[in-house]
This record gives structure tokens, C-alpha cells and sequence, in this order.
């Protein structure tokens, strides 16, 4: 059985979770840091997202190193 978290599933997730910017046209493609109204509390909320909804651990250095929403979905399934 295929446990991968499939970008689409991501992406809806992230809309689901930050309320606070405009997620709705965002794709794999989308570089994080590059969306309207991000900021560091946002890349707080991914970290805590990865570890409650998916058991991974991201550190400030992952964030730092991840740069668009596919790569955020390849470490994820990476360290899953």
C-alpha cells in the first residue's frame, strides 16, 4: 500500500491550516517564502504541521533548505 502524501493532499491541507494568507492558487511549483503575506509564525506552522498531522520532524535548517511546496511534500514522504 502507497502511504505518499500526494501534493494535491498537501496543498489542501495547507489551505486548510493558514487561514491568514491566500493559499488558493498556490501549486508544487510555488516557492514558499515568495507567497503574499508569509512570514517566519507560517514556517512555525509547517513545522508543527509536518510533525502532528504527518510524524516528521522538520527543523529550522529544513525550512531553510526547502524551497518550494513539491520539495516540502518530497521530505515529508522522504522521512515518513
Amino acid at each position: 500500500m502507497n502511504n505518499n502524501l500526494t501534493l494535491n493532499d498537501l496543498i489542501l491541507k495547507l489551505q486548510e491550516e493558514i487561514e491568514e494568507v491566500d493559499l488558493s492558487e498556490i501549486t508544487g511549483a510555488t516557492i514558499i517564502l515568495d507567497i503574499e503575506g508569509w512570514n517566519s509564525l507560517h514556517s512555525l506552522i509547517l513545522m508543527a504541521l509536518a510533525s502532528t498531522e504527518y510524524d516528521v520532524e522538520l527543523t529550522a535548517q529544513d525550512i531553510q533548505v526547502i524551497k518550494t511546496v513539491q520539495d516540502l511534500c518530497n521530505v515529508i514522504n522522504d522521512r515518513r
